[in-house]
């Protein structure tokens, strides 16, 4: 989302200056119910226009700065469903997903696939020719891949996060999360926690190179295995120790 523009802030300023003099010059006229007294001034025009042009104007500013918000607000959605209709003429790029998966589970947003995405998202407001994003602004970045997503999901059919509620032996759980509370979790397993809640799918190198790390390790502590054709365990085992780093 753009900075609210430079008349904006303006018009905003003078509204709350604008109240502030109207409860200024109120709280004078009445105090100890007696009206304002200035010699000279109390029944001059001169005061008298500006304290009413005031208590006119102020309720009417406000009014255009919401007005102004909500057309920059709206503007904002116009250019997100262009921006989205653009990227999804092909595919949805899973790199999208996998940058975003990394930024709200680990907060990084220099992982493998948030450069690609940054550009990919430049390329994309160039054509159609949009404010282009800011390569250093990290919250817009996000703001925009959560759009995406959003709009990926509200666009195909419900996918549930499945697998969210499957059993997953105690023992199992601690020994993993004993493992990733002192390394973190790797990033193959973010990518494939993405494929599976946005794509429904776990065959592919990610989920793979997932299940054989962590066998190795269960293997190792003389644990039950993992089984290689399960999505649901796997999620659910993913979203456990996802959850348990996410800042």
């Amino acid at each position: 989302m753009q900075p609210m523009h430079y008349e904006y802030r303006t018009t905003i300023l003078m509204g709350v200056l604008s109240v502030a003099v109207v409860e200024f010059l109120a709280k004078l006229r009445n105090r100890e119910g007696r009206p304002l007294s200035i010699p000279g001034l109390q029944a001059s025009p001169l005061v008298r226009a500006p304290f009413a042009a005031v208590a006119l104007l102020a309720p009417l500013v406000f009014a255009s700065a919401a007005y102004a918000a909500s057309s920059d607000t709206a503007a904002t959605a116009a250019a997100d469903k262009a921006l989205y209709a653009y990227v999804s003429r092909h595919p949805l790029h899973r790199g999208y997903m996998y940058c975003l998966v990394a930024i709200e589970y680990s907060g990084d947003y220099q992982s493998r696939f948030c450069p690609g995405s940054r550009g990919a998202i430049i390329l994309a407001q160039k054509a159609l020719k949009q404010p282009l994003l800011d390569m250093h602004d990290d919250g817009e970045l996000r703001r925009i891949l959560l759009m995406i997503a959003k709009s990926a999901k509200e666009s195909r059919d419900a996918q549930p996060e499945y697998g969210a509620e499957a059993p997953v032996a105690p023992s199992t759980l601690e020994h993993i999360y004993r493992r990733y509370e002192k390394d973190g979790v790797e990033q193959p397993f973010l990518y494939c926690y993405a494929d599976i809640l946005y794509f429904a799918e776990s065959d592919n190198a990610y989920c793979r190179y997932t299940i054989a790390k962590l066998n190795v390790e269960l293997f190792e502590g003389s644990e039950r295995l993992l089984p290689d054709d399960d999505p649901p365990v796997l999620f659910s085992i993913l979203k456990s120790i996802i959850s348990k780093e996410k800042p």
